[in-house]
């Protein structure tokens, strides 16, 4: 890929993240280095969403990028001249959180990264690790970037954004990764209920070559400001037609031709949608982008409050990384779903995984979609009822490689609710439940798991969420065996007919691996004590 064009992007992703979505009340720094590291916007206070100092940070990156090998950059040199501009400022270098940019090829001595953490760690800081560009050959196995120890001693994450593009030029969808890594960097550090956060409402890519009219839909509800941005990200601004149109909740259409701007700086048409109505909006945009690029459509606002709602997604294994050939540790995709401290039921969660990267042809690697559930049966959600959803991470098929992992949350078509008082109690499930996918209702008999059972609830208004966790290290390549159970069976029944000497089993079906695909088979094992049945 072009180096100048990588530079342009890392340029504009970082404007667009400093002017539009850094919370009002903060203070920013940029820092560039190589063999030495330099200050090109010292530590800034950004008072308010209107301050020219978000102009002044988000554009000081140089224009044009180090000629310096990156095998000679010297990361240890960046870190010192932020532990330098941190002391400086009087408001103090406890805590701070670190973006650390950089496409992890160079090799880092051990005595420089030892001398890293402690410069980390005496001060408290949380570096967040963005890979850009991140370059490896087609079917390979992901190369390790050596920056796994720093994230651990820090707790901060890790973005990936693979290099990509057409022979020399590089893609859009390159660009606006990166932007999404930086803002998921961001929003990683910020309270998910703190007034101010951006909240990437909706997010959507439209493939160009087809010269038609891209459309969809998002919501936008009261836990948000009175205002939202829509945008539309492209590679050249001939690939937008003037044809944008929004569709108010109301039904009033917005003709965008009259009211949409332009950031050239940042590749993005968008309309500010001041005091916007509540409730489900649509949209249409003119594509005209050529075959081997995409428009991007994001929604974006902010928090207007605390008590509204906050979706977080988490996993089991935190930024470890993953060995998917090791049955004994199932990893568990989380997303907790509230409206305030009460808990959002029945609503769309959808998981995504994103291999990065292409495969051998050269495309890109098909998502894997996870529908997510807050049933309580116990393997693995616990408590039906509590807002938060899970389901086991199925089995990554191939070789070892890095996942990007987000979720999609929405009001279920008018089907999510909210919790309107405490549960009167805390009790077991009873089995009358039905699993979705599992097409078998239960009994009446107690089950494993537990609920809250919820007795005033109302109906949840439309919202839509995106939102992003980071990059999951997948470092064993799945077996050729089948060595991954299917999920525990929490509910077998026996009844026995005595008259025809008769034994009847029944169970809910639990799947092949962990919660996901069909069981083969079943054994059933007949002992006359159980310390022989564990033995088969």
């Amino acid at each position: 890929m072009n180096l100048q064009r990588r530079w342009e992007f890392l340029r504009k992703a970082m404007r667009r993240v400093v002017v539009y979505d850094v919370p009002d009340h903060s203070h920013v720094g940029v820092i560039t280095f190589n063999t030495v590291a330099h200050t090109v916007a010292p530590i800034t206070y950004i008072e308010s969403e209107d301050s020219d100092f978000r102009q002044r940070v988000g554009s000081s990156l140089p224009c044009n990028p180090s000629a310096v090998p990156e095998s000679q950059k010297c990361l240890l040199c960046g870190l010192q001249e932020a532990e330098r501009l941190l002391s400086a400022d009087p408001k103090g270098s406890d805590g701070a959180t670190i973006i650390l940019i950089t496409n992890g090829s160079g090799q880092i001595p051990q005595r420089q990264m030892d001398e890293i953490i402690r410069i980390a760690q005496h001060r408290n800081m949380k570096i967040e690790v963005v890979l850009y560009p991140l370059s490896e050959r087609r079917g390979a196995a992901a190369t390790s970037h050596g920056l796994e120890t720093l994230m651990e001693a820090t707790r901060g994450s890790l973005f990936t954004v693979m290099d990509e593009g057409v022979g020399n030029d590089s893609k859009v969808k390159m660009m606006v990764a990166l932007m999404d890594a930086l803002l998921a960097a961001v929003q990683q550090n910020t309270p998910p209920s703190a007034s101010g956060t951006t909240v990437l409402v909706h997010n959507a890519a439209y493939p160009g070559g087809i010269s038609s009219m891209s459309a969809g839909t998002f919501a936008l509800d009261d836990s948000l400001g009175p205002n939202a941005r829509f945008s539309v990200y492209y590679y050249d601004l001939n690939h937008v037609g003037n044809a944008i149109q929004l569709t108010a909740p109301s039904g009033q259409t917005i003709a965008a031709v009259n009211v949409q701007e332009e950031d050239g700086d940042v590749n993005m048409i968008f309309i500010n949608l001041e005091k916007a109505e509540r409730g489900l909006w649509s949209y249409s945009v003119e594509n005209r982008a050529d075959s081997h690029q995409e428009l991007y459509v994001q929604i974006t606002a902010k928090r207007n409050s605390s008590s509204g709602l906050v979706v977080r997604l988490w996993t089991s294994t935190g930024s470890r990384p993953i060995n998917s050939s090791d049955p004994s540790s199932p990893v568990v995709v989380y997303v907790e779903v509230k409206g305030g401290v009460a808990p959002i039921m029945d609503a769309k969660v959808v998981a995504r995984l994103q291999r990065r990267g292409t495969n051998d042809t050269g495309t890109n690697y098909e998502p894997l979609n996870l529908h997510l559930w807050d049933n309580g049966i116990g393997d693995p959600d616990i408590t039906k009822g509590d807002g938060i959803y899970s389901r086991y991470l199925p089995p990554l098929s191939g070789k070892p490689g890095r996942y990007l992992l987000s979720a999609d949350v929405d009001y279920n078509s008018g089907f999510a609710v909210v919790a309107k008082s405490p549960p009167s109690r805390h009790h077991k499930l009873k089995s009358h439940y039905y699993q979705q996918g599992h097409d078998s209702w239960g009994s009446e008999q107690s089950c494993c798991g537990s609920s809250l059972p919820h007795v005033h609830t109302r109906r949840a208004s439309p919202f839509f969420r995106h939102v992003t966790l980071g990059v999951l290290e997948v470092m064993s390549p799945v077996p050729f065996m089948d060595v991954t159970p299917p999920s525990r069976i929490l509910d077998l029944r026996v009844e026995v007919n005595d008259t025809i000497h008769q034994i009847t089993l029944s169970w809910t079906a639990p799947r092949d691996d962990w919660d996901v695909g069909k069981a083969y088979k079943y054994e059933a094992v007949v002992a006359p004590l159980w310390k022989e049945a564990r033995a088969f």
